[in-house]
């Protein structure tokens, strides 16, 4: 027991006040040569779970800050929404595993929309989900004439090869400064301003992902449209982002 806590028989307050501080010395001191945090006392998470896609499967190969396009879209992000990335990417496994097949025509493929049928869609492989932006948070950019809302889940495919998906920001995250200083008249497509009014933002805000195994490694292909490189050569330079 530390002498500080033991009776002091002394009508004086000052040897008691005199032995807590160097108590308190001595315990702040042995507060510096302890670590912050033993290298033990805290597990490692999982890169999955410090994604910032929030998306836990890995057979979804989620990247945030990109927008693939693929050959084009099965389902309209437009009339149909959800909750996160990770349902969208659910969404697109449970439409690949029910569409696309001889007789699926009819086939209800998404339990919450039961009207929601394969059609003669192909089926899903790949996907692009809206979390909001930093700018707006209920909303995402894109070039063009639609308001894209945060929880927009866009199914998509793409013949030939899942793993090089088709992308139209040419595998960057960040748009490039001049084109977001460059006035509106001058953007790479129209985007009226009651869509967006405000320039063009700093990074892609959609989260995309492809269906394929766990251990596949996922790298961004020319899109269709090379509209990034041509306004660049135009309107460039584009720094790398």
């Amino acid at each position: 027991m530390s002498a500080c806590f033991r009776p002091i028989r002394s009508p004086s307050l000052w040897p008691r006040l005199a032995c807590w501080l160097v108590w308190l010395a001595s315990r702040t001191a042995a507060g510096r040569r302890r670590p912050w945090r033993d290298a033990d006392s805290t597990p490692e998470l999982s890169v999955s779970v410090l994604d910032s896609s929030g998306v836990t499967d890995r057979t979804c190969h989620a990247k945030p800050h990109a927008g693939y396009a693929g050959d084009g879209a099965v389902v309209w992000g437009l009339s149909f929404r959800l909750s996160s990335a990770a349902e969208c990417c659910r969404a697109c496994q449970t439409h690949a595993r029910a569409c696309g097949r001889p007789g699926s025509a009819a086939v209800s493929w998404w339990p919450d929309r039961p009207r929601l049928t394969c059609g003669r869609a192909p089926a899903c492989t790949m996907w692009s989900f809206c979390p909001g932006s930093s700018e707006v948070k209920n909303q995402c950019f894109a070039f063009d004439v639609h308001k894209h809302l945060r929880g927009e889940c866009w199914l998509k495919q793409q013949r030939g090869e899942a793993t090089r998906p088709k992308d139209p920001f040419s595998n960057h995250t960040f748009f490039p400064p001049a084109m977001r200083a460059a006035e509106r008249s001058r953007w790479p497509f129209a985007v009226p301003s009651r869509i967006w009014p405000g320039p063009v933002p700093e990074r892609i805000p959609w989260t995309s992902g492809v269906l394929a195994p766990a251990d596949e490694i996922v790298i961004s292909a020319p899109p269709n449209d090379r509209w990034w490189e041509r306004w660049c050569a135009r309107h460039g330079p584009c720094e790398p982002t």
